[in-house]
This record gives C-alpha cells, sequence and structure tokens, in this order.
C-alpha cells in the first residue's frame, strides 16, 4: 500500500529518544485517506506519486527533521531537499490537526499544476514507449 510505501522512504533525524512524533507520524499516514496521502506526497516531493529516485539518481528518501524551536506551526517541506521539518507538538491530535490544516489548505491550482505534470510525464512515457 502507498501509506507503507511512504513509511519505508521516511528517515528521522534529531529527535530526542523521547520523542513519540516518528510513531505518531507513522500512525497518522496509516490513518490517511487515499486523497490525504496524495496530497502528503505531493506537499513532501512536488509530486502525487512516490518518486522511485531522487533527480541525481540516488534513491528516494524523505528526511524528516526535528524542529524543537516551533511548536504551533505548520510543519514545512523542501521538496528540492526531500525534507520535512516537523515541530514539537504536544499530542497525537495535534499533529493530526496540523497535518490536516496543512493538507487542506493546499490550493487548488497546486493540486492540478501536479495533476497535469503527472500526466504529461504519463503521456511522454506512454509516447516513447511505442516508439
Amino acid at each position: 500500500a502507498v501509506s507503507q510505501q511512504l513509511q519505508d522512504l521516511l528517515v528521522f533525524r534529531d529527535f530526542p529518544d523521547s520523542s513519540q512524533m516518528p510513531e505518531h507520524l507513522r500512525r497518522l499516514i496509516d490513518f490517511m485517506s487515499a486523497t490525504q496521502l496524495r496530497r502528503f506526497t505531493l506537499l513532501l516531493t512536488g509530486f502525487v506519486e512516490l518518486p522511485a529516485s531522487r533527480a541525481d539518481g540516488a534513491p528516494t528518501i524523505i528526511t524528516v527533521k526535528y524542529w524543537p524551536s516551533a511548536t504551533d506551526c505548520a510543519p514545512v517541506a523542501h521538496r528540492a531537499a526531500l525534507t520535512l521539518d516537523l515541530p514539537w507538538y504536544s499530542s497525537f491530535e495535534k499533529l493530526r490537526q496540523m497535518i490536516s490544516r496543512t493538507l487542506d489548505d493546499m490550493s487548488e491550482a497546486t493540486l492540478m499544476a501536479a495533476y497535469e505534470i503527472d500526466d504529461h510525464r504519463e503521456f511522454a512515457a506512454q509516447y516513447t514507449s511505442q516508439g
């Protein structure tokens, strides 16, 4: 399933051993709908589907970095670096709330552009395979 594929790509950095955020994020991904997973993937990578490799050919790894100085703001994704800065949240519910708000706030223009890019990529792949 997509949720497991996404979780397999996550690497957590700088979280204290006592932090439950890595577990909470994995659990949240398990609960995401197909639409939420596509939006979360778009947020992290710029694509609606998980890329098999990075632009430089290296395997895709998404780094989730602990952002201890932030507690009440949304996570920040750096698509080019495939990095998510994840604030410290007091609970699973707070994490769910902040991620949901972030995904809900993604503009329709961003979503349409991403789907259009994927459509062009799919067309190009079909065209070149028929070549």
